[in-house]
């Protein structure tokens, strides 16, 4: 049975703010995830190396790449914080909802008219440092974000 796109999100959200295991395996500035059905979340998170204002909370510009594994070629987008607002973004390439959880700052993105190259994915899963069931499972993801194109970005602010 299908979830709800909401029901997933929360899922994401819960285990992406509990869950420090993607974060420790090697050294990132970010993670981003696709919300995807519970049997697709080992393969949905991607590290992000973006720029940001200073890693604070409520940062002016927010500008990171979505990865090649899940679209099929990197591409930056840049989303702005709308004037007078702490927590709403909005870009060329769609909108944003972000949100401080301790010392971890949350966005929520939606994406509009992004092109995902399926063909490209396949080419860069199939370099030999996957596995099958990860080469499956990292398609999928794609495919449901090329469905659906909403992703989360986590990164952990400056400061104690």
């Amino acid at each position: 049975m299908k979830k709800s796109v909401s029901g997933m999100l929360s899922m994401s959200l819960i285990s992406m703010l509990f869950t420090n295991h993607a974060l420790a395996e090697r050294p990132m500035r970010g993670v981003y995830t696709v919300p995807v059905s519970e049997e697709l979340t080992q393969f949905n998170s991607y590290p992000v190396k973006f720029k940001t204002d200073g890693y604070a909370a409520n940062p002016t510009t927010l500008q990171f790449p979505l990865p090649e594994l899940l679209i099929g070629q990197e591409k930056w987008v840049e989303f702005k914080r709308l004037e007078g607002s702490t927590h709403e973004y909005a870009g060329e390439n769609g909108t944003g909802t972000c949100a401080k959880y301790g010392r971890d700052f949350v966005c929520e993105f939606k994406f509009t008219d992004l092109p995902i190259d399926l063909t490209q994915v396949e080419t860069k899963l199939a370099s030999g440092q996957f596995t099958d069931a990860e080469i499956v499972g990292k398609r999928a993801v794609s495919e449901t974000f090329g469905g659906e194109p909403i992703g989360v970005l986590r990164y952990r602010m400056k400061g104690k």
